[in-house]
């Protein structure tokens, strides 16, 4: 019985890891001037958020999706998009 639910929990583990919306894919349906909508709607809600008001002109945040070493950025000014990265996190520290 506990052989079972063993395998279970490691099947329901390895799909939600390849379920994630950190993908090279996703990545490029990103485009600049999109909305934070339209990129919610893509890659659902933001792991890390990081946000700036200049001076009531111009507003920057910069939003970040993990997925193992897997990391997807996209940078927005004024609620729109300006700049995206994907990046994979080396194995060695820096």
């Amino acid at each position: 019985m506990n052989a079972i639910r063993v395998v279970t929990l490691a099947g329901v583990f390895a799909l939600a890891a390849c379920s994630s919306k950190v993908t090279p894919e996703n990545y490029e349906k990103i485009s600049p001037g999109m909305s934070r909508a339209e990129v919610h709607a893509i890659l659902g809600k933001p792991d890390d958020v990081n946000a700036n008001d200049i001076g009531g002109l111009l507003s920057l945040s910069k939003e970040r999706w993990h997925a193992g070493k897997k990391v997807l950025t996209v940078t927005y000014g004024n609620d729109s998009v300006a700049l995206k990265s994907f990046e994979t996190e080396s194995d060695t520290p820096k």
